[in-house]
């Protein structure tokens, strides 16, 4: 909680230069998780004052972007908001990766004609130094969330800075903007639109650019290789890669360029090169408290009304929410359950009898401080594909786990991950000593920073045999 707090104020695209600027945080070392986005709220007439004065909003309310028949912005309101973490962490994590923020840049118009008259050469230096930065040629990129907000003047020039870096194309570059469909929500509005990148990647549609009849006048379409995206239409390739632009009133552009998940290539530096073997858990722990036996009761009870409106959630999300973002009571429930149906199920049951199974436990539990003990155990603990499961299903064990492999790849003449998981005649080879207190080793030293990830830290640490060295 000690990283950078910022309120960035640059209009139109300050919610676009939060993420751009968290990005770099996270690149700096100076946090490991990051909150960006934006909201705005029409809360007061004195805006629209001013923007029916600059003749900046349209009539009807609506933001006809790249149309002949643009006359200005309907306003919007909204709040986005983006959870930003290391591409390598988050991967070790086992996190949902929504996608990947390959590449951004931002920079000012500098001298302009005033206010409202955006520089096009500065619009183009910032596409460009984005391309730049995430290390990629303008031919792979399949579609650009345009900032195009309907105004008569600005359009044009954002369209002839596209057209100028991508002009070499031989395929036209798809555009679209979600102002046509959402309004200019002001200081929210660049983080919509690269919340509708992240949606369109998840579902495999570009959505419709709305309100588009007639390309405006003002440029030369055909000397560009641009088209807009009138219908809804799926990406052009099997893993897409994406532009956002926000340029603020105040002269201040950001472009970022985003890729599916799908795209994403892990080497040694970014992420396990087994990335793709991690899988998700096959049971999850849902944790309930209150301060009584009847306000459990009764939580019990809304949880198993919400599974049954909401039988569609994600078990992991629910319990992940439920057991670290909630204020813990001395009446605690703890169920243990492979789905939303079997989970809906043990809650019924217990809400009726509140009695415990074997995959359900409750009880009061004494709120003084505990002393933790980690024992270690020596040799003859093994036995064959020992910590599997765990292996599978947990990204921190995993890490560890392998992280052990290659250092013992000097010394052993078989993959650790082999001896523990292989084949039978590798595996047998956990009864002879010289194998059998390596993998010991790795195994409980993944086990402790496993509980350890968990928030779990011993007070004292004991160990027999290799399981000394552990401790």
């Amino acid at each position: 909680m000690l990283g950078p707090a910022l309120a960035i104020d640059a209009d139109c695209s300050s919610s676009l230069i939060a993420t751009h600027l968290a990005c770099q945080s996270l690149r700096l070392g100076e946090c490991n998780l990051a909150l960006a986005g934006g909201v705005s709220l029409m809360l007061s007439p004195i805006p629209f004052v001013a923007l029916s004065q600059m003749q900046s909003l349209s009539f009807d309310g609506r933001c006809k972007t790249f149309d002949a028949s643009t006359d200005g912005f309907g306003r919007g309101e909204g709040c986005g908001m983006r959870l930003l973490k290391r591409l390598a962490d988050a991967v070790v994590d086992g996190d949902e990766i929504l996608t990947v923020i390959q590449g951004s840049a931002m920079n000012n118009d500098g001298p302009s004609s005033g206010l409202i008259y955006p520089n096009r050469l500065a619009q183009e230096k910032v596409l460009r130094q984005a391309l730049q930065n995430a290390r990629l040629a303008p031919e792979q990129i399949s579609y650009i969330e345009a900032h195009g907000t309907g105004a008569t003047l600005s359009d044009p020039i954002e369209l002839r800075a596209l057209g100028h870096v991508y002009q070499k194309r031989e395929t036209p570059l798809l555009i679209g903007s979600v102002k046509t469909n959402i309004g200019h929500l002001a200081a929210a509005g660049s983080i919509a639109g690269l919340m509708k990148v992240v949606l369109s990647f998840q579902h495999g549609i570009i959505p419709a650019h709305l309100h588009f009849q007639n390309p405006t006048p003002h440029v030369n379409w055909d000397a560009m290789p641009l088209q807009v995206t009138t219908t809804a239409m799926p990406w052009p390739t099997e893993n897409p890669i994406a532009g956002v632009s926000g340029f603020g009133l105040s002269g201040t552009n950001c472009h970022m360029i985003l890729s599916a998940p799908s795209a994403i290539e892990p080497d040694d530096s970014s992420a396990p090169e087994n990335e793709a073997a991690i899988v998700a858990p096959t049971r999850e722990i849902l944790t309930l408290s209150a301060r009584d036996n009847q306000a459990l009761h009764d939580l019990v009870e809304r949880y198993e009304m919400h599974l049954e409106r909401h039988p569609a959630i994600a078990l992991a999300d629910l319990c992940f929410t439920a057991n670290t973002g909630r204020n813990q009571f001395a009446q605690r429930l703890a169920v243990v359950a492979e789905s939303i149906a079997a989970l809906r199920q043990q809650l019924a049951a217990f809400a009726q009898s509140q009695s415990a199974t074997p995959t359900v436990s409750a009880g009061a539990v004494d709120a003084s401080p505990k002393r933790i003990a980690f024992l270690f155990t020596g040799e003859d603990s093994y036995y064959m594909g020992m910590g599997r499961e765990l292996y599978e299903t947990q990204p921190r064990f995993r890490a560890v786990l392998d992280q052990c492999n290659t250092i013992l790849q000097s010394y052993l003449d078989v993959s650790l991950l082999d001896l523990l998981y292989g084949e039978d005649e590798t595996t047998a080879l956990l009864g002879q000593t010289a194998y059998t207190q390596p993998a010991i080793f790795a195994l409980e030293y993944a086990l402790a920073e496993l509980w350890k990830s968990w928030g779990i830290e011993p007070n004292v640490v004991m160990g027999h045999g290799v399981g000394e060295y552990v401790a």
